[in-house]
C-alpha cells in the first residue's frame, strides 16, 4: 500500500476544548491551527502507536509558561486509553515539541513499568499521593501546570 493511500487514523478528542473552540479562539489563523493539530497528530500517532485520544488544554494559542521560547503554542496532552503517553506544545506549522520530562522519564529503565501517579489520585489538601508500591504517602509538588513526586531523585511528572 503506497502512502498516498494509507489511511489516515484519527484521535479521540477528550476533554472541554473541542477543534471548533481552537478555530474559534484563533480568530484569523484558526483553519491554519487545525491543520497544524492534523499534522501534528500524525506525527504522534507515528512516535506513540499506543496513543489513542488527546486533550488540548487551552483553546487560544499561547506563550508557554514552561518553556520561553515557545510562543503561539498550544499545549495537548495524547492518551492510551486513560494512560496519559506524553504531551507537548503544537506550533502552528504543525511542529510538535514533547515534553522535556516526558522523554527523560520514558528513557529511564523503570519509569514505564508499575504505579503511575495521576492526578485524580492527589490529596489537595495535602499535597500528597499514596504509593501503593512503596506503601507510603508521597509529597506532590506543582511547577506551572504541572504535578510532579519524587521517587529515587528523580521528578515523575503528571
Amino acid at each position: 500500500m503506497s502512502s498516498s493511500s494509507a489511511l489516515k487514523r484519527t484521535l479521540v478528542q477528550v476533554g472541554k476544548v473541542s477543534l471548533n473552540h481552537v478555530r474559534e479562539s484563533n480568530r484569523g489563523t484558526g483553519d491554519m491551527w487545525l491543520a497544524a493539530i492534523d499534522v501534528a497528530q500524525q506525527k504522534v500517532i507515528q512516535d506513540h502507536p499506543s496513543v489513542t485520544g488527546m486533550e488540548i488544554a487551552g483553546a487560544a494559542a499561547h506563550q508557554s509558561h514552561n518553556v520561553k521560547t515557545h510562543s503561539n503554542v498550544l499545549s495537548v496532552k495524547f492518551y492510551s486509553e486513560e494512560q496519559r503517553v506524553v504531551s507537548g506544545h503544537i506550533h502552528i506549522n504543525g511542529r510538535i515539541d514533547y515534553s522535556r520530562e516526558r522523554r527523560k522519564a520514558k528513557k529511564s529503565s523503570g519509569s514505564n513499568q508499575g504505579w503511575q501517579p495521576i492526578r485524580e489520585e492527589v490529596d489537595f489538601q495535602t499535597w500528597t499521593i499514596y504509593d501503593p508500591e512503596k506503601k507510603k504517602n508521597r509529597k506532590v509538588m506543582q511547577d506551572g501546570d504541572w504535578l510532579y513526586i519524587e521517587k529515587g531523585g528523580i521528578k515523575v511528572w503528571f
